[in-house]
């Protein structure tokens, strides 16, 4: 959905931007989750970002998170801002980052 619209889904580097998608959250269902820029990479068996990029210097992994890693994507939890694992095939929103 992010490409069809020239972007890509959203990759989180700091408070600042996890503020930021936290700020546009669907009000009147507070408690969704959305799907962000990372996905687990099952050839180098590590989460990366949808640029290739590994998770480096800022995670926002809750506790006992990321789980069951094969085949798993992240979301981004609206009522905290912490990133949980789940499987992709799960409906949720999505958020993008489309150059303006």
């Amino acid at each position: 959905c992010c490409r069809q619209r020239g972007g890509d889904l959203l990759i989180v580097e700091n408070d600042n931007e996890t503020a930021l998608a936290m700020g546009i959250q669907d009000q009147d269902n507070a408690a969704n989750n959305a799907w962000i820029g990372l996905s687990y990479n099952d050839n180098d068996e590590e989460y990366q970002w949808v640029d290739g990029t590994a998770v480096q210097d800022y995670d926002k992994w809750g506790a006992s998170q990321p789980q069951d890693t094969t085949g798993n994507a992240a979301v981004l939890r609206w009522d905290n801002g912490i990133w949980s694992s789940a499987n992709e095939t799960e409906g949720k929103y999505f958020l993008c980052s489309i150059p303006i």
